[in-house]
């Protein structure tokens, strides 16, 4: 499916993102976690349609036009939604807004789908109105509708200190190729997880040296980087869903050179060297786990992009 555009008509490719590292330091004065985390963005992605209407005043799905998989929230808890409603509210204006989406990044996965499209809405709506917020007013924004939407709104090689937000490039030309699996019929909420985390004797877990993965990506050494890799969610996502372990394992038997949960999961995601390693991967992934979903991606230098515009 393509989403098809027409005039007053803005649509956008929002992509994936994976947690290289995602280390949890503590708790926030606020009580959110503290965490440092190496972002990456993928060439997963969704598809965003909005079309504005200046005699109007409401936000709705356009659900005969869309593509989403059931449970997907057709109505004004999406983040969407909330996303055209706080930009509007930001700059006091009113317009009415349809949205038609392509989903394919699964939804609850740890990948960032539902930061992702919220980011693209902002991208759209800032530029029907012409730029009214600057970078700085639309990243402000961004965190008050979730931690990784500010990422999600630049995209590439980062790495996440405080909730994620605080962001810093980490600039590299590597081109990194990815395969990335999830259950098909398992998904997670971050503040579970968290939950679970934090009822958990953390006193084994491993330090992971986020600061070394960016130092070794900037250099262009994968092989080093995958090295410092990790998820401190592990401990407590592969425990309740133990076959993630054996993906991961099964992705370092095919030569993946590090193979790891992506955020709080649980998507789990390699790195090979080539996209050839990925496809003998995935061959065998599929064999082994016809009850994972798995897709061949690589690293993207941006999150969210407009594909068309006609006024």
């Amino acid at each position: 499916m393509s989403l098809i555009v027409s005039s007053n008509t803005l649509a956008v490719s929002c992509y994936a993102k994976l947690n290289l590292t995602f280390s949890i330091l503590g708790l926030l004065p606020d009580g959110y976690h503290e965490v440092d985390t190496l972002y990456q963005s993928i060439n997963l992605e969704d598809q965003l349609r909005l079309t504005f209407d200046q005699n109007e005043n409401t936000i709705k799905f356009d659900q005969a036009n869309s593509k989403a998989p059931s449970g997907f929230p057709f109505d004004n808890k999406n983040i969407i939604v909330n996303s055209i409603k706080k930009y509007l509210q930001k700059i006091d204006a009113t317009i009415g807004v349809t949205i038609a989406i392509e989903k394919d990044i699964p939804m609850a996965a740890g990948l960032a789908g539902g930061s992702t499209d919220a980011a693209g809405a902002l991208l759209a709506m800032n530029t029907y109105f012409e730029n009214r917020l600057s970078t700085q007013e639309l990243l402000s924004l961004a965190i008050q509708i979730g931690a990784d939407v500010p990422f999600c709104l630049q995209g590439g090689s980062m790495r996440g200190v405080g909730k994620g937000e605080i962001l810093s490039l980490v600039p590299h030309q590597t081109e990194i190729h990815f395969l990335v699996a999830k259950p098909s019929d398992f998904s997670l909420s971050t503040p579970f997880v968290f939950k679970a985390y934090d009822e958990q004797d953390k006193s084994s877990h491993p330090k992971l040296d986020t600061d070394a993965a960016c130092h070794a990506l900037s250099s262009g050494n994968i092989k080093k980087m995958a090295s410092h890799l990790g998820n401190d969610f592990e401990s407590v996502v592969f425990a309740m869903y133990p076959p993630l372990k054996l993906v991961c394992d099964d992705m370092r038997d095919n030569d993946a050179l590090a193979a790891h949960l992506t955020g709080s999961g649980p998507a789990v995601y390699g790195i090979f060297h080539d996209f050839i390693s990925c496809e003998v991967a995935l061959a065998s992934l599929n064999a082994k786990f016809p009850d994972f979903s798995t897709w061949i991606c690589s690293s993207a230098g941006r999150s969210v992009a407009l594909m068309e515009q006609i006024e």
